[in-house]
């Protein structure tokens, strides 16, 4: 089965920040810490985050920044916000 490319309107996007790679919610929580540096490690040695030879990326990256408390509390209770 052949691919062909599809320089559409569709972006995908990846949000990234090492500093996630090193934090532990808690030992039953999904997300686990090598996970994302599997997932991050696969993106980069793929080369998805670079320009292709059609000249558009196949994936925009972005640098994940921490939340206020004020930003988070737009989405979450105070009393979940406190617990993490």
């Amino acid at each position: 089965m052949d691919i062909e490319p599809n320089p559409s309107n569709k972006k995908v996007s990846y949000f990234y920040n090492q500093t996630i790679s090193k934090f532990v919610y808690s030992r039953d929580h999904p997300m686990k810490p090598e996970r994302i540096g599997m997932a991050h490690n696969l993106i980069v040695n793929f080369n998805l985050y670079r320009y292709n030879f059609f000249d558009f990326r196949k994936l925009d990256v972005y640098e994940s920044r921490f939340s206020t408390k004020d930003e988070m509390t737009k989405f979450h209770s105070p009393d979940y916000i406190e617990y993490l």
